[in-house]
């Protein structure tokens, strides 16, 4: 969905990076694990023996934390650069979907910002990673191209 909402807008299609990608899912793991708490955002990460700890605040004081995952988890070189959308669960098991994390996105304009490299997000992504699991949709945006 993302590749091409962001081709019919007219930018290049990223290639998609596996690296990215498990960060994707590792997040959305150690979001179903732990959910964030208090203050922190869920682009927040819990303390893990495979990554640090990083609570992603509303001021964003801690973006470059955010930011280094990649790095810090896969072999991915450049900054990393996310955005994620959950379904409020209940006690029904629901889903989310491709198309439901686009809608939402677009429905934001700071996540549609990322998206489309507009506002503060000019540097063009050269480098897309997904993950949808359960009721969370990642998606990372990389500066930088994938390493083979």
């Amino acid at each position: 969905a993302l590749p091409r909402y962001r081709a019919a807008a007219g930018l290049p299609l990223l290639p998609l990076s596996h690296h990215l990608s498990a960060v994707a899912a590792a997040l959305n793991a150690d979001l179903l694990a732990s959910q964030p708490q208090g203050q922190c955002f869920p682009l927040s990460w819990s303390r893990s023996s495979r990554w640090s700890g990083c609570c992603y605040t509303d001021d964003h004081a801690q973006a470059q934390c955010m930011w280094d995952k990649p790095r810090e988890l896969s072999g991915y070189r450049g900054n990393g650069y996310e955005i994620a959308y959950w379904v409020e669960g209940g006690s029904d098991p629901v889903q989310a979907t491709p198309k439901s994390a686009l809608e939402g996105w677009r429905s934001s304009s700071a996540h549609h910002a990322v998206i489309l490299n507009a506002g503060g997000w000019a540097e063009p992504w050269r480098a897309l990673g997904v993950a949808v699991i359960k009721n969370y949709a990642v998606a990372w945006f990389g500066n930088e191209p994938c390493p083979p």
